[in-house]
């Protein structure tokens, strides 16, 4: 664990094991399917974690998926930058008003 936060590895999970399947011979494969957190896992997939939550795409997928949400990602920049500053979206004003109901 050291060497990782020293590395300055990114890296996300529940806590740490120290057992190894090498180290006391209890087998294991390379590129067999895997599950993590109840998500089947392949050899290949591409896994993209952050702060937010982990996305796991099939290697087959991954550009498609990537080129949408990036598109995605630019028209909402633009349509944020096309609201005036002052102005505020009606899901905002929705949960604005709600939150004022509960006080």
């Amino acid at each position: 664990m050291l060497e990782i936060e020293e590395a300055d590895f990114p890296m996300w999970c529940r806590g740490l094991s120290s057992i190894t399947a090498g180290w006391y011979n209890l087998g294991g494969t390379m590129n067999h399917p895997v599950a993590c957190g109840n998500v089947p896992v392949l050899a290949g997939d591409i896994m993209l974690a952050d702060e937010e939550g982990v996305v796991i795409l099939p290697r087959e997928e991954a550009n498609e998926i990537a080129d949408k949400a990036i598109a995605l990602q630019e028209m909402e920049k633009a349509t944020r930058l096309e609201m005036p500053a002052e102005e505020t979206s009606d899901a905002t004003k929705m949960v604005l008003e709600a939150i004022d109901r509960q006080r």
